[in-house]
């Protein structure tokens, strides 16, 4: 008979006292708190919230896009420099401890952040859509773009969806179509956005088929919490999707027509009843009719007139 070489445990009798736990030994500077956990007791970290949250307030960060009045004043106030300074702050201070993550991590992520100036992960710069359009090999920028995107996406959604509020992009044409429904199915988890800015950086594809492939994605999306949307000449299906918006800024990007100053598609803009503040910002004004016609509720209306001087504008159109 062959015997068995596993060993087995001996019950333990009733008289006998159940095993102690492992408590940690506090090391200098720590102390333990209700529950056990440790917590630093000296420097930054044993400040009081309210503190911290003064201290943070004198380090310079992103414009945020709800408190400017218009789009084009958000564009002016907004760094690139001063916004990677500010990432690398709080990023730094939320890796120093537990308490430090939980206070700084939310603000860290509440915008979600990819235009020209910024970092990526790589920590190289992403370079402006005049740069892309100027380089003939536009396939590596066009990645770097998207998938810093992504890489932002899926730190937000795997910690705490609840944390994104502000969503500021541009993509390019670099698997356009998985990035588009990446970022659909993010924001429908993300409960607390309020804001977003979504803007396409057009290199080879004709733009007509890059709305087609926009509005083929987000066809079936709802995105009821956002309350302020900003989109161009390709991105404006997102406008749809959105039927709690109450602001809305819409540029027509010279940089998306194929033959001279005409869109080479139709301008079929979704109603939105119940937008109240419109900015729109024109190189021309091709299509103010219709794009005026899908806000008919609008109280607040805002004009940004690019490539054109005013002298040159008849103000009945």
């Amino acid at each position: 008979m062959r015997s068995s070489s596993k060993s087995l445990k001996r019950p333990r009798r009733s008289n006998e006292a159940p095993p102690s736990k492992v408590h940690q030994v506090p090391k200098e500077g720590q102390v333990a708190d209700s529950v056990g956990t440790l917590v630093n007791a000296n420097g930054l970290p044993a400040l009081p919230v309210e503190l911290l949250t003064e201290i943070m307030s004198y380090i310079p960060g992103p414009v945020d896009p709800l408190s400017v009045k218009s789009r084009t004043a958000f564009l002016t106030y907004r760094s690139g420099y001063g916004h990677n300074l500010w990432r690398n702050t709080l990023l730094s201070l939320s890796q120093t401890c537990r308490r430090m993550r939980r206070l700084f991590e939310p603000q860290l992520w509440k915008p979600i952040d990819v235009w020209g100036g910024l970092k990526g992960n790589s920590g190289e710069v992403l370079p402006s859509r005049w740069v892309i359009a100027a380089t003939y090999d536009k396939r590596k920028f066009e990645k770097q773009f998207n998938e810093e995107l992504i890489r932002q996406l899926e730190i937000v959604t795997v910690r705490n969806p609840g944390y994104s509020q502000i969503i500021d992009v541009e993509i390019t044409e670099f698997s356009f179509k998985p990035v588009i429904g990446e970022l659909a199915r993010c924001l429908a988890l993300f409960s607390k956005l309020q804001f977003i800015s979504l803007y396409i950086i057009k290199t080879k594809r004709k733009a007509v088929m890059s709305t087609s492939l926009l509005k083929s994605v987000l066809a079936k999306c709802t995105f009821p919490q956002i309350r302020s949307v900003s989109v161009d000449s390709i991105s404006y299906p997102l406008l749809g999707c959105c039927p709690g918006a109450r602001s809305v800024s819409f540029k027509y990007d010279l940089s998306h027509t194929e033959y001279g100053y005409r869109y080479e598609g139709d301008l079929d803009l979704p109603l939105c009843l119940g937008v109240e503040k419109l900015e729109l910002t024109f190189p021309f004004i091709g299509y103010a009719e219709d794009i005026t016609s899908a806000f008919p509720n609008v109280s607040e209306f805002v004009i940004n007139w690019e490539r054109r001087p005013l002298h040159d504008i008849n103000m009945a159109e």
